[in-house]
């Protein structure tokens, strides 16, 4: 905190006085602190969501990513990333002053979580898709997963489950608008993305 003291001189008669009048308190804002997320494992040709935020500093704020290789959209703080290999992306984050921090995450490219026998064999079909999209699993799963599928605004338009014992699911697509679509599919280790398409 900084003080500030004014000091006022006046004139009564033939006195001087003097007072001390104010004394001023000044917070800076606290330090700008960029933040990538945790380093995250995908399969080859899946996706991810890259969580960047940011604390501290003052509004409004600029997100800026690099390498750009297998981004969505380098300049917002939450593309997607779909690299071929493993890669190490830099989050630089600069407020309205000019202050800036960076943070880092690794993607790292490989078989994760879900069977890599049953991930290898996993067929989205058709894909673009008019009314349905056919995930086939092609042998049993060896647990109960979880499903949602993303609209290109963020938001899940459709959510399920599949059952331990299950090869494949039929995904309702006709009351959706034409785009690409996340499809995430989690277990009780990780989750993987693909890309649907809709097209009428």
């Amino acid at each position: 905190m900084k003080k500030i003291l004014l000091l006022l001189l006046g004139f009564s008669g033939l006195t001087l006085t003097a007072q001390t009048i104010i004394s001023v308190g000044y917070n800076p804002p606290a330090t700008l602190v960029a933040d990538a997320g945790n380093d995250t494992t995908i399969c080859s040709g899946c996706s991810v969501t890259l969580n960047g935020a940011s604390s501290g500093g003052t509004a409004s704020f600029n997100y800026s990513w690099s390498p750009v290789t297998g981004l969505s959209n380098p300049s917002i703080a939450n593309p997607v990333a779909t690299p071929s290999v493993t890669t190490t992306y830099t989050l630089t984050v600069t407020d309205v002053n000019n202050c800036s921090s960076t943070s880092d995450i690794t993607v790292a490219v490989g078989v994760v979580g879900i069977e890599e026998n049953i991930l290898n064999k996993l067929v989205l079909a058709p894909n673009p898709a008019d009314e349905s999209v056919l995930l086939d699993f092609k042998k049993p799963l060896t647990e109960e997963i979880n499903y949602q599928l993303i609209a290109p605004d963020g938001k899940i338009v459709k959510r399920g489950s599949l059952l331990k014992t299950n090869t494949e699911h039929r995904l309702n697509v006709l009351s959706l608008n034409s785009g690409v679509y996340i499809l995430k599919i989690k277990d009780s280790k990780s989750m993987i993305s693909r890309q649907v398409i809709v097209k009428h």
